[in-house]
């Protein structure tokens, strides 16, 4: 079964960088500490519980490497890479009318939010919103 690793656009940049300067294993190394594995594999977690674990194995994140640089062709990578989307704006409409910030912004706008007379309860909504985008992206560990 062919796997897709998930990985941010940052991330991928950093990928490229590194096997471009010949550093071939800390992009490997990279790909596994920044990516998550579709399908994740079930297994003995490092807590010694059994779980679901999202991270690329070795060989997965080297054929992934190979198959960006073209190394190897896809047919033959047992994973390749595809980039998560950023959501950079978002448009909130509330009591108080429409909020356009980054998504940092928005946040913050959250938190600050009672000063600026946006009601509680439309302060709560953004922040289970925030939540939600972050996790989607990936930007969270999934609970």
């Amino acid at each position: 079964m062919h796997k897709k690793i998930r990985i941010s656009p940052r991330d991928m940049k950093e990928i490229k960088r590194l096997f471009a300067d010949g550093k071939k294993i800390a992009a490997i190394k990279h790909a596994r500490s920044k990516g998550k594995i579709i399908p994740p594999r079930e297994e003995t977690l490092p807590s010694g519980e059994f779980g679901i674990n999202h991270r690329p194995d070795l060989r997965s994140a080297k054929h992934a490497v190979e198959e960006l640089a073209r190394v190897i062709p896809t047919r033959d990578a047992s994973a390749t890479f595809v980039t998560t989307l950023q959501i950079k704006k978002v448009i909130v409409e509330g009591e108080t009318g429409n909020i356009e910030l980054d998504l940092e912004g928005l946040q913050l706008r959250c938190l600050d939010g009672l000063s600026q007379g946006i009601p509680i309860s439309e302060v709560g909504a953004m922040t289970e919103l925030i939540t939600f985008i972050r996790k989607w992206q990936g930007d969270e560990d999934e609970k």
